[in-house]
């Protein structure tokens, strides 16, 4: 790899998982007002694909800076056969 400079930006908000589970960390140094998370996606068997939703929100309000919530667990089993996306809403004043 050629010599470049090195990154200097941190990142606000970012993701972590941890054994089986993923973690939202605020890092923004303010704190977050709400966090909503929900997981969605498909499962393909053969020529066909259903949808597929979680009946767990993990719901949070007032996190405060270097805080980590718990947004979503994975069986490290069942779900290897479907396609995840976790989509979070976050409301902060900023």
């Amino acid at each position: 790899m050629t010599p470049r400079e090195a990154e200097l930006r941190n990142p606000l908000l970012w993701l972590v998982r941890k054994g089986k589970e993923l973690y939202l960390i605020n890092s923004s140094g303010e704190t977050l007002d709400l966090v909503i998370a929900e997981t969605g996606g498909c499962q393909t068997v053969d020529d066909d694909c259903s949808t597929v939703t979680t009946s767990n929100k993990f719901e949070y309000s007032n996190i405060k800076p270097n805080d980590a919530v718990k947004v979503e667990e994975f069986d490290g089993f069942y779900d290897l056969d479907y396609l995840l996306q976790v989509s979070m809403r976050i409301q902060s004043k900023n």
